[in-house]
């Protein structure tokens, strides 16, 4: 280990690793030099640093590359893929587009708070419930969820949970080790479960923007985010798998 300033290097495993220990030395390299330096390299764990590419948040190999199949906009590397995504996202949120969303938020908020105000000894499962129902209605133009215990709830928190498990520091080898990766599945467990669940949140996610797709083929003009990526899709150049996933990384 070695120790500069606010700047400490340390080697696990061959991977070297550069820690930024103050706020100052982290929006130095990150914000004003972020051209350089900010990306998410195939590293080991959240909040540790590369020498080659910083980032503050690292690219896992299970929770970025299996689990989310390389799609998940928050923790692809800088890259081509990331720009596109970057692209549709900053035209589906755009100060104009986002105009469009502000009366189904000014709606959930006043639900939430009455909510909150009729079930003041549940106020985490309302503040869950307000944030999916908020999102999920100007990402898929979906209906209010009623109930805290709405299916979208219980997937939404099991989705995130599973990344966070992933992406946990020391959560799996294959982050020490990203050849492990390349291990038959059959032979690795952590390898099998991490595809079966990017296949069916992949699908879930799937259905969700489909059914948005047909309701603009059968003329539904009502504006949401995935609307607009659809319409957009030719002039940002993102792919269709790209443009499910990005709705689902916002929601």
């Amino acid at each position: 280990m070695r120790c500069i300033g606010d700047l400490v290097y340390i080697n696990v495993a061959g991977q070297g690793i550069l820690i930024l220990n103050s706020v100052k030395v982290a929006a130095d390299l990150l914000d004003r030099r972020a051209r350089i330096y900010s990306s998410r390299p195939r590293t080991i764990g959240k909040y540790t640093l590369s020498m080659i590419s910083l980032s503050a948040y690292c690219f896992l190999t299970v929770a970025g590359e299996i689990l989310t199949g390389d799609l998940l906009m928050p923790m692809l590397p800088y890259g081509d893929r990331w720009r596109r995504m970057r692209r549709a996202a900053h035209e589906g949120l755009s100060p104009s587009a986002s105009k469009n969303f502000f009366a189904s938020q000014e709606k959930e908020a006043c639900l939430m708070l009455d909510g909150m105000l009729q079930k003041n000894s549940d106020w985490k499962n309302e503040i869950a419930r307000s944030a999916l129902s908020m999102s999920g209605g100007w990402i898929y133009d979906m209906p209010t969820i009623q109930n805290c215990h709405d299916p979208l709830i219980t997937y939404g928190i099991d989705f995130m949970g599973r990344i966070v498990r992933a992406a946990f520091p020391g959560a799996h080898f294959a982050d020490f080790f990203p050849w492990m990766k390349y291990l038959p599945s059959w032979m690795a467990k952590w390898k099998r479960e991490a595809e079966y669940h990017f296949e069916k949140d992949d699908a879930y996610h799937q259905e969700m923007f489909q059914a948005v797709e047909k309701r603009l083929d059968a003329g539904d003009e009502r504006v949401s985010f995935t609307s607009i990526l659809q319409q957009d899709a030719k002039h940002t150049g993102i792919t269709y798998s790209e443009k499910v996933w990005l709705a689902a990384a916002i929601l």
